[in-house]
């Protein structure tokens, strides 16, 4: 349960984040982004090791739900400030 809380987190960070950068707020979208990133690196999103002891659901779920993190990570480094490191990759 405690786990299906944190990735509630990071859907609505990235969420939160998508809807900030597409509203002009790109630099306030900056915050809920690298709170998502921590959050998702906490929970083992990143290691496809992790994904072996979850059932097939729960595998695309974590896989699909870091790869929104990642292309969201690309999304606000290319076409928003070209200057800002990835935090994800």
């Amino acid at each position: 349960m405690f786990s299906n809380t944190k990735k509630f987190i990071v859907q609505t960070l990235l969420l939160l984040s998508s809807f900030q950068q597409n509203n002009r707020r790109s630099t306030a979208s900056w915050t809920p982004h690298a709170l998502a990133v921590k959050s998702a690196f906490q929970i083992g999103l990143h290691s496809q090791l992790s994904y072996k002891d979850h059932g097939f659901d729960e595998s695309e779920l974590r896989k699909r739900l870091w790869f929104g993190v990642v292309v969201q990570d690309r999304y606000g480094n290319d076409f928003i400030v070209k200057r800002r490191p990835l935090t994800a990759s």
